[in-house]
């Protein structure tokens, strides 16, 4: 691919480097987005995630939601690109699934002793 114009890139609450929608990178790397571990980024303002598709050739960002938080589909206060670690849009050993708050992962809570107990060695 050559490209013979300048780019105009745009800017949005991460930076200053995000594609215009009708760029002619987008879609036009060499594998899918999710084997590219780019699943849950953007390189345009509307901030709509790679997912699946081929992945877009520049600066990814962190896809955002309104309000300049990272994406939380299950809202459960941890943002998709961290319970979804190598961002391959799979849920994998030692992840946890970005599209259901009910999946705890591995979480540990430890009900006993409670707390403020005094423990005798």
């Amino acid at each position: 691919m050559t490209i013979t114009n300048g780019f105009l890139y745009q800017t949005a609450a991460l930076g200053s480097y995000f594609q215009p929608t009708n760029s002619v990178l987008i879609n036009a790397g060499s594998r899918n987005a999710t084997n590219a571990g780019l699943y849950h980024f953007c390189t345009t303002t509307n901030q709509w995630k790679e997912t699946n598709s081929i992945v877009d050739i520049g600066l990814h960002y962190v896809a955002v939601d309104a309000n300049g938080n990272p994406v939380d589909s299950d809202q459960d206060g941890i943002p998709d690109y961290l319970e979804d670690f190598n961002s391959n849009g799979v849920v994998d050993s030692g992840e946890t699934d970005w599209q259901s708050a009910a999946d705890w992962g591995l979480r540990v809570f430890i009900t006993r002793p409670k707390a403020g107990s005094i423990i005798i060695p």
